[in-house]
Order: structure tokens, then sequence, then C-alpha cells
């Protein structure tokens, strides 16, 4: 499977490749999930692809195709690193992703307890996929500050994120002092000009 168009450092710079932390608020996320963002990005025979490749395509038309969720949870993990008290709903993340649909009178929003489900029947397959298929340096030798005496400038990074509180996650991934919610460490190996990421490792809180 090809992966999507080259990306120019000037652009993979930008908050879609580098990650939500340059995205300010909740109006900055939304700017960036309007229609034809995410695509370009990650465009929709890829997701189709990796739904198929995963066995999560549904057998039945429904409102909240398997397609539509991969965007959707993509859209939820960006509203998460914006400067919000706490994560939005899905219906409102939902609504900023369907917003020029909406405004044609195509689509109505779905319940919340359908997102739920959704999400469900997703499960974590495709978005491994995509990962595996898009993840990797895409800087070339003449882009600034990406090579040094030949070599490729690469870095580690790390940090912690709150996963669902569950009583399998409580013990597969405990908060560091025991109390609250669980927690995973994710470290990734990132290319320093484009802060694309090569590679990554999941780790409990404590090893």
């Amino acid at each position: 499977m090809p992966r999507p168009p080259a990306t120019s450092p000037e652009t993979a710079s930008g908050p879609m490749v580098a990650g939500a932390g340059r995205v300010t608020g909740v109006a900055g996320v939304g700017a960036l999930i309007r229609p034809g963002v995410l695509t370009a990005v990650l465009p929709v025979e890829l997701v189709a692809a990796a739904v198929a490749a995963t066995g999560r395509g549904e057998r039945r038309r429904c409102k909240l195709p398997a397609t539509a969720v991969v965007y959707f949870v993509i859209c939820l993990c960006l509203f998460a690193g914006a400067d919000t008290l706490a994560p939005p709903g899905y219906r409102p993340v939902m609504s900023s992703l369907m917003r020029g649909v909406r405004a044609a009178g195509r689509y109505r929003l779905p319940v919340s307890s359908a997102f739920t489900k959704a999400r469900q029947r997703l499960g974590p397959a495709p978005m491994r996929w995509l990962f595996e298929q898009t993840r990797g340096p895409i800087a070339n030798p003449g882009s600034p500050g990406a090579f040094a005496l030949r070599l490729r400038l690469v870095s580690w990074d790390g940090a912690l994120f709150d996963v669902a509180d569950t009583p399998s996650h409580h013990q597969q991934f405990p908060a560091g002092t025991g109390v609250g919610d669980p927690q995973i460490r994710v470290l990734t190996l990132t290319e320093c000009a484009t802060h694309a990421v090569i590679g990554r490792g999941l780790r409990r809180r404590r090893d």
C-alpha cells in the first residue's frame, strides 16, 4: 500500500504532522479538522484499505461507517491536545468534523451512545494498520535541519497518557501512585526536521 503524498518540510512542521501541541483552543483544532484537511494527510482510500485489511467494515449501511469512525477517533486525539478544561463530548467533535456536510442538510448527528458502540466495533486494529503504513521519515537530503554529517537527525520523546478507566487497564497500566486513572507511557523516535514519527514503544508507567 503506498504511503500518503510526501509532505514538504514547511507543511510537515505544522500542527497536523507535528502534533496538536501547537494548536491552542478548540477553535484552532476545529479549523484543522474541517473536511479536506484530514483527508489530505490520510486519504479516504488509505483509511478504507485499513478498515478492509483488518476486517472492520460494516455489513449494512449505517450513520457511522467504519471509515468515518477512524477520522472521528483521530479528531478526538486532536481535541484532547487543545487548551480545554476537559475533553469535549463525542457530538461536539463529530459536529466539527462534519460541519460542511451538516450545513448542507445532508447529515444528522447520532446520539452519544452510537459513538461508543461504533468505537467498540472499530477497535484498535485499523489505527495500528494506518500507523504502520504511514510512519517513517519524510525529509529529503535538501530539507533544512534534516541531516548532519550525512546522518539523519532524530530524537527520542516520551509522554504519559491516561487510558480508559477499566479493570483490565488498571491491571495492565496502573497509575504511578496506585490511585487515579490508569496510564500508559509512549516513547517515540521522531525525525527532528519534520516531527514525523519513525517508531514507537508502549510501556506501563512503572517500566
